[in-house]
This record gives structure tokens, sequence and C-alpha cells, in this order.
């Protein structure tokens, strides 16, 4: 079996973790940079040249989160890439297409705006960290509820949870490709599914 490769001790040092988050596994991006997830985000390579470059997804996503939640940018020296830290619960989905390599992060937003698409190209595609991706985004997942909104198109609102103990829960909308976040009585009719969602769970 292929060992898994070892983040160096310079990535480690450049990566912007939060208190106790402990990394898990890393691996390569076709430009040589690394892609890192930890028990409580995934960090992606932002310096000039790398693959993680944020496009936007058209069906908006998620309420306002504390700023706390959401993870930074910190600066390296001039060998070690700047990360954008994603919390785990930040993420809407990860999309892995084989033929390509491509691995698409769609990332929460506020309600109502375009969420952000990352697209990361793998040097060499490792099962075991796509896998390690899918089973920690699942993993912040507390409520998932499709409410039918118009016919039978509809939304899917979802609560989240951080790894952290009695951390707060994150709020998203996720709207089927029929309908259009934008026109005021779709967003108005989201709005109220979550608000309904969430008086059931937190009352």
């Amino acid at each position: 079996m292929r060992r898994r490769p070892k983040v160096p001790r310079e990535v480690h040092a450049a990566l912007p973790l939060a208190r106790r988050e402990r990394v898990l596994a890393g691996a390569l991006d076709a430009s040589g940079r690394w892609i890192v997830a930890t028990d409580q985000a995934l960090h992606l390579p932002l310096r000039a040249g790398s693959d993680a470059v944020p496009s936007e997804q058209p069906q908006a996503g998620a309420l306002p989160t504390p700023s706390a939640a959401r993870g930074g940018e910190r600066r390296g020296d001039s060998e070690t890439p700047a990360y954008r830290r994603i919390a785990w619960e930040q993420i809407e989905r990860a999309e892995w297409d084989r033929d390509t390599d491509l691995l698409r992060i769609v990332e929460t937003a506020p309600l109502g705006q375009r969420m952000p698409v990352w697209s990361l190209r793998f040097q060499r595609a490792d099962d075991r960290f796509l896998r390690l991706i899918r089973e920690r985004i699942t993993a912040s997942v507390v409520v998932d509820r499709r409410v039918p909104i118009r016919g039978r198109h509809g939304v899917r609102v979802i609560a989240r949870r951080a790894a952290q103990v009695d951390a707060e829960l994150v709020w998203a909308v996720a709207f089927d490709e029929e309908l259009d976040p934008s026109d005021p009585e779709i967003l108005a009719a989201a709005e109220e599914a979550l608000a309904a969602v969430r008086a059931e769970v937190e009352p």
C-alpha cells in the first residue's frame, strides 16, 4: 500500500490553525502545493499559480455565520504559500470529477448570495484523502431537511456543527437548480422554510 505523504514541517507552521486544531492528512496539488485536512477545517493554498481559485455557484446557500467560524489567511515566507482555512461546517459539498481529477469545494455563503467554488487539481489522486474530506463534511451535518416551496421544487435546510464542543449550529439553505434564489418570492419562501425548521430544532 502506498504511504500517504506527510505534511512538511514548514507547511504545518504556515497553516492558520485554530487552538487545538490537529493536522490529519495532506495531498499535493498539480502545482506541488499542499492541500491540508485537519480535524476542524480544509486548508487551501492561495499563492498565485495554484489551481485553488474560487469561482461562484449560482444557487445561494447559508446564513451569515460568526467570523470566528470562518478561517482566514496567513502570510508565509517567500517559499510558503498563504492558506485559506474553510471550516468543515462552512462547506456545502465536495464534488469529485474522476475524469479530470478535479475536486470542487462548494463553500457556503449568506442567503441570497452566490456560493464560492474552489477547483482543486491533484498531482496524484488519493482516494483516502478524498474519503477523509467527504467524511468530515458529512460528520458536520446535524439536520438536513427538504422543504418544497414551488411545486416539486424546493430547498434543503441544513444545520452543521463545528468539531469543537458546544459549538453553535451553522444554518444553510440549498436551492434546487430549477429555482432562482434572486427571485424575491423564492427567497421569502426559503427564509420561511429556514425559520420553520430552526423553530423545531432550536425552540
